[in-house]
């Protein structure tokens, strides 16, 4: 914006200048030529003044936006202190509340979490064979599984034949 300001004040200092040469002109046409010279020079300082003017107005912009940004930045400290990361077993982490008195239970995906700086709420889907709990990220399209896994049970087999239930017929 300096050198802008030092263009502008350079082309008013010469206007000056011509005027002060046109008050002591007595000549028809050199007052023309210095009219004319002085209409070119308030030409380009208005031009000058134009172009500090969508400068400055574009830094404003700027320095908005940036402002914009850190406060944002502030809200999603302030607000990240809120949650810690669990471990649900297996080595299945997510993002839950410290304190669940206002809110809700629910749990927050790590990755968007961390790595985002956005709260995604995991959306359960079903349990497992193996007795975890599957869940999905909507914003990051990533399937987790809560909990230790564990076998799943096992169908009991009798030894020895067929089992009662075979061997047995109805009676009419």
């Amino acid at each position: 914006m300096v050198p802008e300001i030092a263009g502008t004040t350079s082309l008013i200092k010469a206007a000056i200048d011509i005027t002060k040469a046109m008050v002591g002109l007595r000549d028809e046409e050199k007052l023309r030529t210095q009219t004319f010279e002085l209409r070119g020079l308030l030409l380009d300082l208005q031009g000058a003044l134009h172009q500090a003017s969508e400068r400055e107005a574009h830094l404003r912009s700027e320095i908005r936006d940036l402002t914009d940004q850190i406060a944002s930045f502030n809200r999603w400290t302030i607000e990240k202190e809120d949650y810690i990361r669990k471990d649900f077993g297996g080595e299945t982490f997510a993002m839950v509340l410290k304190t669940e008195a206002s809110n809700p239970t629910h749990r927050l995906c790590c990755q968007c979490f961390d790595q985002h700086s956005r709260k995604s709420v995991l959306q359960k889907q079903y349990n497992t064979i193996h007795a975890q709990e599957k869940f999905f990220c909507p914003a990051c399209n990533t399937n987790f599984q809560f909990g230790p896994w564990k076998p799943s049970p096992r169908v009991r087999v009798v030894s020895g034949g067929p089992s009662p239930w075979m061997t047995r017929r109805p009676r009419f």
